[in-house]
């Protein structure tokens, strides 16, 4: 049996059944890696058709990222949210590391609710994303800060599941490790901001009022 015989197999098998549960709906999140992939498979075979030695060619053939996208579309229809578990663990305390690279899905809505304290503690980004934004349109500080930035939750939700963010021409990367902050232009860096450098140099602007 060729590889896209078993992709499609993994396609069309419920991701219930996968998982191991009835419902997906009450699970918070549920974490994927290598280690269970041959599981997976077996449970997509469900009339006993695979062989071993075709099992491992699939498995030697396709990456981590390629065999979880075959599943990503269905989570996401499910409600779940696909990120590294390396930022998971950036929003839930107490998330140990499985050794191994691993990735998480994330009931929508606990992610909502671990975002509330991200948010909070992260809130500098949106205003280091200001000053970068600002200085590249050569606009009011304030104008940028109230139009792109002010309370945008869905921009912090970005930075928290994917670690990047885009707008216009500028694109910002947030190392979670040292909770550092870059602006990139054309893959130049620009900037790197800590929380207290941008929180200082943002209400310096805003007391002068205005643009760099």
């Amino acid at each position: 049996m060729d590889t896209l015989e078993i992709a499609k197999k993994i396609r069309s098998v419920p991701v219930e059944k996968i998982f191991g549960y009835d419902k997906l709906s009450e699970i918070n999140w549920l974490w994927i890696n290598r280690d269970i992939f041959r599981d997976i498979i077996y449970s997509a075979d469900t009339n006993d058709e695979l062989e071993e030695n075709e099992i491992d060619d699939f498995l030697r053939i396709i990456g981590d990222e390629d065999f979880i996208e075959l599943l990503q579309e269905r989570m996401s229809d499910k409600g779940f949210v696909f990120m590294d578990s390396l930022r998971f663990k950036k929003l839930e305390k107490g998330f140990k590391d499985f050794g191994v690279k691993t990735y998480i899905f994330v009931n929508r809505r606990y992610l909502a609710r671990l975002l509330v304290h991200f948010n909070d503690e992260f809130d500098w980004i949106l205003k280091a994303m200001t000053i970068d934004l600002s200085g590249y349109n050569d606009r009011d500080i304030n104008e940028v800060y109230k139009e792109y930035f002010e309370n945008n939750a869905r921009v912090l939700e970005e930075i928290a599941v994917n670690g990047e963010y885009s707008q216009d021409q500028l694109r910002w990367d947030f190392d979670m490790d040292t909770n550092t902050l870059f602006c990139s232009y054309n893959e130049e860096k620009t900037s790197q901001w800590s929380g207290e450098e941008a929180v200082t140099r943002f209400e310096e602007l805003v007391e002068i009022g205005g643009s760099l």
